[in-house]
């Protein structure tokens, strides 16, 4: 028999169909209009957002695409704050959505206008509205979903990129900022580097992917970034030439047309290794010290050239006979235009080796009778002292330096300059000036057998030195020789630049160079060398004003540089040797101020750094001498006027004081009248510091007027008191001794 449903039963099944139907046809269209809900600006960083906490769920691996229309999704999008874009997931998941962007992870916030969740199915609608203040750029992210209180299960999501383009017509969307870097931590958007160091790419916002760049005008595929870094290797650069190379880059895509803008050009200039000159050095050569150079980065090496000269204290007469041996420099030259490692053999193995610039020490390695290490790019001046003899001693005041002077590459000029009057051997110096009213003269390689050269009443004149170039002054047999190698007079705007040398005749009783009643001269880099004699200065320069000498190096029998009656000298970067002082200020006729000695090496068996002693008649003041080293001196610092002028504002500021000699004082400070003076007012109101003075005295400073000397140390092996007569003002002021007993000798605040 058939059986038959119940009336009831029918009815309930139709409402409970019903029902299913309405459930299924709101859910869809719920999920229909969800695209066009409002969601949240793509920003960083993204405002703080505290969620409630969820259970965890199984580990997921997710997938985010972007897209225009909600239609159709891809791994980046293209698109403008007036049309917005979506971004979904392969995750059904509801919630706040955590982003990583520049590798910092944020939660976007702002619930939806109407539902209190971000992402509703795992879509997200990004409006119009919530870009307003987002952008123009490239925006790489990934995704997940935000789950507090466990550990989040969801991995990061591959990356994608939302291109988010201005809305006027024709403008610039701004593309990657590109960042460089040698190390690793410093970026600019301009290196120097080579093939074997490499270098390090940043892009910000930081992408992962590949990369396109333009160089010289051709675009290729590149390297693959990771989160914004790559590091380019020595692989990477293989066969790549020498030069500058100026990119520019974007993310890479196989589209036909890459919608991604360029962004900015950074410049890798690729050198092999740093480019040396090494000088003739024209002069008896160092058999007992030999050395290398090559790039600090590997390449081929050179021998270096070492130059020997022994000073002898002449005293007053050119009688040698007798003649102490104060110092004996061995001297290397060279010009480059990077870090260059050098090696210096000796004659046998030191137990110790010190090399110094004017404001520091450099770090050497020992290796058997081998003293390695590095020197930065860049002009400078060093010298080293070792525990090894280079030769049999024939006075016990006899001392040893090695020396490097050092040029920038771009002031060696190798080759003359455009428009440059070149002159050969042969050619005469003095004529060719007298006859130029302005303009360059440029001495190539060689030796000029010339001296008496005369530049007066000349503007805008420039003499340039090969450094093969020797001004050499000949040779008179005259007790009363006295010329000039160059005098610069009544004129402005003189420029003596390049690395050569003038050299002064033995005997000479004038000056290597002179200067006087001239405004705006410039000297850089050249030699000025006079053989031992104490009769005239090597450079003097008198009643004149706004001087310059940059990295000029001096040795001689006489004062080294004497600036006199005048005003806005500026001496740097100089290498001062000399038998009598280094630097001397004075005032025959005119005030002497605004001077100032910094970044040099002074070596003076008399004063290194000095005001006085003949004559000081007029004013001085507003004087500096600061940071620097003066090494074998038998005085230091000093202040010894001869005269009626006032000395005052005057400071000695950051200088270390090594090797004293104890000629006939070894003082490292020493103010006092000279003995010949008997004006009583010399230091009236003066005002004189000594900061920063790290010394290691061997007998008592000389301090007969009242100074100031502050934050300094001395450091002394000697069983001395450190000063006496009138007590400086000690302000931070420490003293050491090294296992002997001793005493400051005044009180210290």
């Amino acid at each position: 028999m058939k059986k038959t449903s119940s009336p009831s039963k029918g009815i309930l099944k139709n409402i409970i169909l019903t029902g299913i139907v309405a459930a299924l046809s709101f859910t869809l269209l719920l999920i229909a209009i969800l695209p066009f809900i409002d969601g949240e600006d793509f920003q960083n960083p993204f405002p703080t957002f505290q969620p409630v906490s969820q259970k965890s769920s199984a580990a997921t691996t997710v997938v985010a695409q972007v897209s225009s229309n909600g239609i159709n999704y891809y791994n980046s999008v293209s698109t403008t704050k007036n049309v917005g874009y979506y971004m979904k997931m392969n995750v059904n998941y509801s919630g706040p959505v955590e982003v990583l962007f520049n590798n910092n992870a944020s939660v976007w916030n702002n619930p939806y206008t109407k539902l209190p969740y971000k992402a509703v199915n795992g879509v997200i609608r990004v409006t119009p509205t919530s870009l307003t203040s987002a952008g123009p750029g490239i925006f790489p992210s990934k995704f997940r979903p935000y789950i507090t209180g466990v550990t989040n299960p969801y991995s990061w999501s591959n990356q994608i990129i939302v291109l988010l383009q201005n809305e006027v017509n024709g403008a610039l969307t701004p593309g990657f900022k590109t960042e460089v870097s040698v190390d690793g931590t410093n970026y600019t958007s301009s290196i120097i580097t080579t093939n074997e160091k490499g270098y390090y790419l940043r892009v910000i916002p930081a992408y992962t992917g590949p990369i396109e760049a333009q160089l010289d005008g051709k675009t290729v595929k590149w390297l693959n970034l990771t989160n914004g870094v790559r590091r380019v290797t020595a692989t990477d650069l293989a066969g790549a030439k020498d030069g500058k190379y100026l990119a520019k880059f974007r993310p890479y895509t196989s589209a036909t047309t890459n919608p991604y803008p360029w962004g900015n050009v950074t410049t890798v200039e690729l050198k092999e290794g740093s480019n040396f000159f090494i000088y003739e050095n024209k002069g008896m050569q160092d058999p007992q010290v030999k050395g290398r150079i090559s790039s600090a980065s590997g390449g081929a090496s050179s021998d270096l050239v070492f130059r020997q000269i022994t000073s002898k204290d002449f005293g007053y007469t050119s009688d040698t006979q007798g003649a102490r041996e104060l110092y004996r420099t061995s001297i290397a030259r060279f010009a480059t235009d990077g870090e260059v490692k050098l090696s210096v053999t000796l004659p046998s193995t030191p137990q110790w080796a010190e090399l110094r610039s004017a404001t520091g020490v450099i770090t050497t390695s020992i290796d058997k009778n081998i003293v390695n290490f590095k020197l930065p790019a860049g002009s400078g001046v060093y010298y080293m002292k070792t525990s090894v003899d280079l030769l049999p001693s024939t006075s016990e005041e006899s001392h040893d330096t090695i020396v490097f002077w050092v040029d920038d590459m771009d002031e060696a000029y190798l080759t003359p300059p455009s428009g440059s009057k070149v002159l050969t051997p042969g050619q005469s110096i003095k004529n060719t000036i007298k006859a130029m009213s302005s303009g360059t003269i440029y001495l190539s390689a060689g030796t000029y057998d010339e001296d008496d050269i005369l530049i007066e009443g000349k503007n805008n004149l420039t003499l340039i030195l090969h450094p093969n170039a020797v001004i050499l002054q000949p040779f008179v047999e005259n007790k009363d020789f006295r010329k000039n190698i160059l005098r610069i007079a009544n004129s402005s705007n003189i420029k003596l630049k390049g690395p050569g040398e003038l050299r002064g005749a033995k005997g000479n009783g004038k000056r290597v160079i002179e200067i006087d009643k001239s405004n705006y001269i410039e000297l850089d880099n050249f030699f000025l060398y006079k053989i031992h004699h104490r009769e005239g200065y090597i450079t003097s320069v008198t009643n004149s004003n706004n001087i310059v000498a940059n990295n000029v190096k001096i040795i001689g029998g006489n004062d080294g540089f004497d600036p006199d009656g005048s005003t806005y000298v500026t001496l740097t970067g100089m290498y001062i040797e000399t038998q009598d002082d280094g630097v001397a200020i004075k005032t025959i006729s005119n005030e002497s101020h605004h001077i100032t000695f910094q970044n040099g090496i002074v070596r003076s068996a008399a004063s290194a750094l000095k005001i006085g002693e003949a004559y000081i008649n007029k004013g001085v003041y507003g004087i500096k001498f600061i940071n620097s080293t003066v090494f074998d001196s038998d005085r230091a610092l000093a202040i010894i006027p001869r005269g009626t002028g006032l000395v005052g504002d005057v400071l000695f500021s950051n200088i270390r004081v090594r090797n004293m000699i104890d000629d006939t004082e070894g003082v490292v400070i020493r103010v006092e009248k000279s003995e010949k003076n008997t004006w009583p007012g010399i230091f009236e109101g003066s005002n004189i510091v000594f900061e920063k003075i790290d010394a290691y005295p061997i007998k008592q400073s000389t301090t007969k007027h009242k100074i100031t000397i502050k934050d300094s140390t001395f450091t002394s092996n000697t069983s001395i008191k450190l000063f006496g007569d009138v007590c400086p003002n000690l302000i931070n002021f420490k003293a050491n001794w090294t296992g002997v007993p001793g005493s400051i000798g005044c009180p210290v605040q």
